[in-house]
């Protein structure tokens, strides 16, 4: 009962602090840290999936286009203009 009320808890503290959930904030933070990636190494879109806890490039590519506006592949490319 007492998690039950922590989570709860701590699920309003964001709202009320951020404006957003707590799930918009990790999708926030696994963008930022893709584009990074993709803009500093030579890593595989596969290796970056990966890394970030996608379990196959597919869902992570799905991920980032939803929550980036573009393919990983899309904007690395962009980068390179």
């Amino acid at each position: 009962m007492r998690i039950n009320w922590l989570l709860v808890n701590s699920t309003r503290i964001v709202r009320l602090g951020t404006g957003k959930t707590i799930n918009s904030l990790i999708n926030e933070l696994l963008v930022m840290e893709a584009r990074t990636l993709l803009s500093s190494t030579k890593f595989t879109v596969g290796e970056i999936a990966a890394k970030l806890g996608f379990s196959d490039a597919a869902g992570f590519c799905k991920f980032f286009k939803r929550n980036a506006g573009q393919t990983p592949l899309n904007y690395r490319k962009g980068l390179l203009i």
